[in-house]
């Protein structure tokens, strides 16, 4: 299982122009996209794709700053609606649903 929005990546070289070379297709909005469908991208052609263990935590201040405000919890449902339709629609397109 791999979690797409499980937050700090590596690359590596064979996976590089796959970020480089990146441009949205389709109703891509190009927000999280750039990051994310790239990564599915490289699951299609066979590439080694993995989740590994990170100690990152947001900091407290931004947790503080987001906590109960209209405004970013408005932002944050937005950004998941979009990603995830975006991130869909591209494995539906690469035929790698079944990930």
């Amino acid at each position: 299982d791999i979690d797409l929005f499980a937050g700090p990546s590596a690359i590596g070289p064979r996976a590089l122009p796959l970020f480089l070379n990146y441009t949205p297709q389709g109703q891509a909005k190009d927000m999280w996209d750039t990051i994310l469908l790239p990564i599915l991208q490289a699951i299609a052609q066979g590439l080694h794709v993995v989740n590994l263990p990170s100690s990152y935590v947001h900091p407290p201040e931004m947790k503080q700053a987001e906590e109960g405000n209209l405004h970013m919890n408005q932002k944050r449902y937005e950004q998941v609606r979009d990603v995830l339709e975006d991130v869909l629609a591209e494995a539906r397109r690469l035929d790698i649903s079944r990930y």
